[in-house]
């Protein structure tokens, strides 16, 4: 089991992204152009698409079981063993109860501005959804309740765009990161999954004690891990894990963060996603 505080082998030189946020509460996103460091051999750079949203029990916005199971069911058929649950599909630990899930797009634009729904303008998407569940008979002493947090990121190069000539260059997916905040000192984060960095051809999908889970999900190319500068453990804690590389097809990222807080009192978190990409002649 590697969920635990924070590891010694995470990166110190990460460094936040976070410029191109929009905050606000509806799930949406923004195409901006910025410069970041990648292998793009001299093609104008990469793109970020970013949103932000405030999750509140208040609100009343999660899905409901059944559309949760369903949106479940359209991604696995769109990512495989991709999907928000990775390979083990549905097959949850029972000591997990679901409270509900929230999900967004980001997109990337050829011309740089907010997606508006024209194909012939769409570069780089990404599915995503942070779900929350409930760790059934994990309570501390106070009475505060254990909860499991679940992001999940994938993105993909349309079909339509895959490929290109040696002047516009290929579509690739560069970096995927979602991430939470808490939003009370009353809420706190115990640990997180990733907590290092990781590459090889699968990621393992690991929650803390006493879930078990013998899921994984493919890595295509390039590395997991999480984002030192954007990671805190402890009261309003923050959690954000990253994929990067540069690959032209479906790329997904899992993360589990461990939460704490009293059951009887409403929650509260920020969710964000970035997604950056571009063209690349695939060097």
């Amino acid at each position: 089991m590697e969920l635990h505080m924070r590891s010694e082998d995470d990166d110190p030189s990460s460094v936040t992204r976070r410029n191109c946020l929009r905050r606000g509460v509806e799930l949406g996103s923004v195409g901006c152009a910025l410069s970041t460091a990648g292998c793009l051999d001299s093609l104008g750079g990469s793109s970020v698409g970013s949103s932000t949203s405030r999750i509140s029990e208040q609100e009343g916005s999660e899905l409901s079981p059944d559309e949760f199971e369903a949106y479940v069911g359209d991604m696995q058929d769109r990512y495989g063993d991709g999907g928000p649950w990775g390979s083990g599909g549905a097959d949850l630990d029972s000591k997990l109860s679901y409270r509900g899930a929230w999900t967004q797009q980001v997109h990337i634009t050829e011309d740089g501005n907010p997606y508006q729904g024209d194909p012939d303008n769409l570069l780089v998407t990404s599915d995503n959804a942070v779900t929350l569940y409930e760790i059934s008979g994990k309570v501390d002493t106070n009475g505060k309740q254990n909860f499991v947090v679940l992001l999940w990121s994938a993105a993909r190069i349309p079909d339509e765009k895959r490929g290109g000539g040696p002047i516009e260059g290929t579509p690739v997916v560069n970096r995927i990161q979602p991430g939470i905040e808490l939003e009370k000192f009353t809420e706190e984060l115990l640990g997180y999954f990733p907590s290092k960095r990781r590459d090889g051809d699968t990621v393992p999908v690991a929650f803390p004690p006493p879930v078990s889970s013998d899921s994984s999900y493919p890595l295509h190319q390039g590395k997991v891990e999480p984002v030192a500068a954007e990671t805190r453990v402890g009261e309003e804690g923050r959690y954000a894990l990253e994929w990067s590389g540069e690959y032209d097809r479906r790329q997904t990222v899992i993360g589990v963060a461990e939460v704490r807080w009293d059951p009887e009192e409403t929650y509260s978190f920020t969710w964000d996603v970035e997604l950056a990409g571009g063209r690349s002649r695939l060097l």
